[in-house]
């Protein structure tokens, strides 16, 4: 068992590696290559450690995208409360304005 968590690290270590160095496909197809060569567990195990990856850096990508929706939101309702105080100010000075005139 300690052999094969030893492979999985070493396996994992290249797959850093070489993503990396943007050699994935490369990458993927000799570390199946290796895994294959250790039994079907081996090769299973490695399967899923990629498809784990792979839905991780879809996830990350679809989180990325949400949070600069948010940010947009933000900003955009950042710059309508900035209106509401300008016409507040506005409204106000009209109000100080009609005061005044009602009083001479």
């Amino acid at each position: 068992m300690k052999d094969f968590i030893d492979f999985v690290v070493q396996i994992l270590e290249l797959y850093l590696f070489l993503k990396k160095l943007k050699r994935r496909n490369i990458m993927e197809e000799k570390i199946i290559e290796m895994a294959a060569a250790q039994g079907t567990w081996a090769l299973l195990s490695i399967v899923l450690i990629f498809y784990i990856l792979k839905t991780q850096e879809k996830r990350d990508l679809r989180q990325e995208e949400r949070e600069k929706s948010y940010q947009d939101i933000i900003s955009s309702l950042t710059d309508k409360l900035n209106l509401v105080k300008d016409v507040k100010g506005d409204v106000t000075q009209i109000k100080d304005s009609l005061i005044n005139i009602k009083k001479i």
